[in-house]
């Protein structure tokens, strides 16, 4: 039919609908709401996503974002964003150096130009340092600010506790 992805068993309209409640709930609820398995929905969202991701550009990209999240069993996934258009470029799984591999040549695949990337924002992780350099040589490594002020606030936490041992008076202060 016309109107629906080949042998995907839903019409265009109804998948633009799965999508449509999938940016704001889990596609296990989406599945629930519509009575369909959450099977069926993730291998027509797979196809979905992988048409919109043949299709993507990323020859403008200049700065860089990486950071890594936990997600449960799976282990860890690393994901790269545009820092500028706040547009995620790529995921993966894993949190090594070798990420940094897979990142740059997918940019590559969607005519991105590693070499234009300026700057690289991540947390202090020693492994996406050393990927960044060996994959991005000339991007200056930046560290994202919530790490930063996190490290700031748990310094600041240790001079108070050092000083209140002696100032009684900043007992409770903070």
């Amino acid at each position: 039919m016309p109107w629906a992805i080949e042998r995907s068993g839903f019409t265009l309209l109804f998948e633009a609908l799965v999508i449509s409640l999938a940016k704001h709930m889990p596609v296990r609820q989406v599945a629930l709401i519509l009575g369909v398995s959450d099977y069926q929905l993730w291998k027509s969202l797979d196809v979905l996503v992988s048409q919109a991701r043949a299709q993507e550009i990323h020859e403008d990209i200049s700065r860089v974002g990486v950071d890594e999240k936990h997600v449960g069993r799976q282990g860890y996934i690393t994901v790269f964003h545009d820092v500028d258009s706040k547009r995620v470029l790529f995921a993966t799984e894993g949190r090594k150096q070798g990420v940094f591999k897979a990142f740059v040549d997918d940019l590559k695949k969607h005519a991105g130009v590693p070499e234009s990337i300026s700057a690289c924002s991540m947390d202090f992780s020693k492994t996406f340092q050393a990927g960044s350099k060996a994959q991005l040589p000339q991007a200056a490594i930046c560290f994202d600010d919530f790490h930063l002020v996190k490290l700031a606030k748990e310094a600041l936490e240790q001079v108070r506790r050092e000083e209140a041992k002696h100032e009684p008076e900043l007992k409770g202060s903070r």
